[in-house]
């Protein structure tokens, strides 16, 4: 049986407080108790071995045993993706591209995307449970660019940027990322595609044109595709 593991943002050290959903999950689905071990994460690389001192009516109140050391989760794979249409593809590509390793998922309005709103706080909740499931013990930053211009404001921090699109051109294949620390950033547009101008103006601003394979991709699938492609074992 794998670690069990739970997540709080609430913090007074040595004291560390579950409550609203990893209350009920602690106390009604795995049934503990005080003097219990739990091992709890801040989802920001730390991960601490508690012990249950004090269930109240809807907390539960523990205090930290010893901070476990954990690996430094880096990945510095970053994918910048238009909202889907259907949001449930959304949140299956965020709680799979959490569950497989990355940095940061921007989200970003196109010229041609369809959806424009997005329910962020449902995101973030998806990726805290991707995050408890992976045993990675960082959510990564959840990024929404209002138009394609400040993703491009944005995207002048990466080493590494990426556009993948359908359009007919000279495009190179997505390589796996050669250094555990470089940082990459891929871009995959909406269902219609990016536009001439959005590409031309991606190109100005440092991104490399490429291409994920023969197959036409939903924007999902593309998403997840380029960050195993990243990922990828150069052996």
């Amino acid at each position: 049986m794998g670690m069990e593991l739970y997540y709080t943002k609430h913090i007074n050290a040595p004291y560390l407080m579950l409550e609203e959903e990893e209350f009920v999950h602690c106390t009604r689905s795995m049934r503990h108790k005080a003097g219990d071990v739990i091992f709890i994460t801040d989802g920001k690389g730390h991960l601490w071995e508690c012990c249950i001192r004090e269930i109240k009516k809807q907390q539960v109140i523990t205090e930290i045993v010893r901070e476990m050391e954990v690996p430094a989760f880096m990945t510095g794979k970053s994918i910048g993706i238009s909202p889907t249409k259907n949001p449930s593809r959304m949140e299956w590509f965020v709680e799979k591209a959490v569950e497989l390793g990355i940095d940061n998922i921007i989200l970003f309005y196109a010229e041609r995307s369809e959806r424009k709103k997005i329910n962020t706080a449902r995101l973030e909740r998806i990726m805290i449970s991707a995050v408890k499931q992976s045993l990675h013990y960082k959510v990564p930053e959840l990024i929404v660019a209002e138009n394609f211009k400040k993703l491009l404001d944005f995207s002048h921090s990466f080493g590494n940027k990426y556009i993948a699109h359908c359009h007919p051109g000279q495009k190179s294949g997505l390589r796996p990322m050669t250094d555990a620390w470089e940082s990459s950033l891929v871009l995959i547009g909406p269902e219609g595609d990016f536009t001439a101008s959005e590409i031309e103006a991606a190109k100005e601003n440092g991104f490399r044109e490429v291409s994920l394979g023969k197959a036409r991709l939903r924007t999902e699938t593309a998403g997840l595709t380029a960050l195993i492609l990243l990922g990828m074992d150069m052996d």
